[in-house]
């Protein structure tokens, strides 16, 4: 699957303002998120051995030698995630805002854009039903852990957005921690994210913070049974900024023709949020989830 985004940094001051201007444009209420993250590296492999011990014991056949090449290759973070419930904080935002989703409120929201309100037309086979969106999201609490890889970004200049590869598979049953074990992978850290999520037909819209554990209770070798309760935690950014994060999700990225529509869709977003916030393109190092 290839994920398409664009990303922009929001300062505290400006957060209330864009949950107002994205729920006017979506037309729909913030679905507050606070998800778990395990970060897990692979264990490399040992060498290959070069001493050969005589006879048939030097020669690798082919199975063997396509397996080597592959764990020879790049090596990859990889992630558990599993949405942990909301905070009582995150269940009076709309209380807070005095948020009023429908007609009205939407074309103000346009309005603050200078921009009219935009067409709920039909997008070909790339469009999603809202309500299916929201139904999927407003389920998150009920998930189990989910196994998520996410590819090194492409180089920039082949697209005007941010392309890479991504990956989500949901783990039904078992130990998760052993079976990244059994994956050859090794638990290094973990951290949470905070923030509100909005679908405005079919851009993914997360506002969010990275929040890190509090300073001493950093779990070493093995990932607490239980999460931390989200009034310890404290943003990773010292300012308190949040990011925007928009993307598009295309099942099959060998298609030129949903990749364009997914792009055109984006793009279309970035205009139309343009004089709230700007979104660009991720920079593709801060991205890297390969191990170093």
């Amino acid at each position: 699957m290839h994920e398409l985004s664009l990303f922009a940094q929001v300062p505290p001051s400006g957060h209330d303002q864009l949950l107002k201007v994205l729920a006017g444009v979506s037309g729909m209420q913030p679905q507050a998120v606070l998800e778990r993250h395990l970060v897990f590296k692979p264990i490399r492999p040992p060498g290959k051995r070069t001493v050969q011990v005589g006879g048939s014991q030097g020669v690798q056949n082919a199975h063997v030698q396509a397996i080597q090449g592959q764990l020879g290759g790049e090596l990859y973070y990889m992630q558990l995630v599993k949405s942990v419930g909301e905070t009582s904080h995150m269940l009076n935002i709309n209380h807070k805002l005095g948020l009023m989703v429908g007609e009205e409120s939407a074309t103000e929201a346009h309005r603050q854009l200078d921009g009219p309100p935009a067409s709920n037309g039909a997008n070909g086979d790339l469009r999603l039903s809202k309500d299916k969106e929201s139904q999927e999201y407003s389920s998150a609490n009920d998930r189990l852990w989910r196994l998520v890889f996410s590819d090194l970004p492409e180089v920039g200049g082949r697209r005007p957005v941010t392309s890479r590869m991504v990956s989500n598979v949901d783990i039904m049953d078992g130990d998760p921690l052993e079976f990244m074990h059994a994956l050859g992978y090794t638990f290094v850290s973990e951290y949470y994210l905070q923030g509100y999520r909005f679908v405005y037909h079919n851009v993914i819209i997360l506002v969010h913070q990275v929040l890190r554990l509090p300073p001493g209770t950093e779990p070493r070798d093995t990932p607490a049974h239980e999460p931390q309760p989200p009034t310890d935690l404290r943003p990773l950014d010292p300012s308190g900024a949040y990011m925007l994060h928009s993307s598009i999700r295309v099942q099959d990225g060998n298609k030129p023709e949903s990749m364009a529509l997914a792009i055109t869709e984006l793009k279309a977003f970035k205009d139309l949020m343009r004089g709230a916030v700007d979104l660009d393109v991720g920079d593709r190092l801060s991205l890297d989830t390969r191990v170093r």
